[in-house]
């Protein structure tokens, strides 16, 4: 009961307890307006720093498939120049050439008699009878066969 007394006894009239001034009104305003462009600014390079890194992100993938494709690319070659070079060493064998200028152009080993060592300076020293008379032996010798 004395509970009850005491309330009674408290004056009803009740104050707020923050009052609302001119000047704090003001300070708050100021103070969101701030908040909200700082949050604004926040957002905008975050969201700009995001764009940027997916950028740079595709941009590296990008060059990783690329490289990929160059390795590749290189590999195809390298075995391309391996199996050129075994072509070239087999057309440029002497068995081939001989067999191809004896089978297709009907070439034949020249007679001993008929090589000529052009370092010999005795052999450059030669008439021109000797040399006419050496062509007109190999015309023979063709001719012959």
């Amino acid at each position: 009961m004395k509970l009850i007394e005491m309330t009674k006894d408290r004056k009803m009239d009740k104050k707020p307890v923050f009052k609302a001034t001119a000047n704090k009104t003001e300070d708050v305003v100021v103070v969101s307006r701030y908040a909200v462009i700082l949050t604004s600014f926040t957002i905008l390079l975050i969201t700009l720093m995001s764009i940027f890194y997916v950028g740079i992100c595709a941009q590296n993938v990008k060059s990783q498939y690329n490289l990929s494709r160059l390795k590749e690319q290189k590999a195809n070659l390298e075995k391309t120049k391996l199996a050129l070079k075994l072509e070239v060493s087999r057309l440029n064998s002497l068995e081939r050439i001989e067999t191809i200028a004896r089978k297709e152009l009907g070439m034949a080993h020249p007679p001993n008699r008929l090589v000529i060592d052009m370092r010999n300076p005795s052999v450059l020293r030669a008439s021109i009878e000797d040399v006419v008379a050496i062509e007109s032996y190999y015309d023979e010798e063709l001719t012959s066969n």
